[in-house]
């Protein structure tokens, strides 16, 4: 999320997520990778799942969590 670290902790908390976040206030990532791309990385660091956007379409949070469930379906129940 790209927010404040009390943003993506209200974030977290607000719903309730069980998984770790990353916040990228320096913008380090956002210049590494893609300003308009979604990536959802594991623990191992391998890209599970891309979006690639436009700058004025972002992918939403239900479609990040939709494909945490996919991904482990056991672990998005605890």
């Amino acid at each position: 999320m790209e927010c404040s670290p009390e943003g993506t902790a209200l974030a977290v908390k607000r719903n309730g997520l069980k998984f770790p976040m990353a916040n990228d206030d320096r913008l380090e990532v956002v210049d590494k990778y893609s300003p308009t791309s979604t990536y959802l990385i594991d623990k191992r660091g391998i890209v599970r799942a891309r979006w690639f956007d436009t700058i004025h379409l972002r992918v939403g949070s239900q479609a990040l969590l939709q494909q945490l469930e996919e991904l482990a379906p056991d672990e998005a129940a605890k």
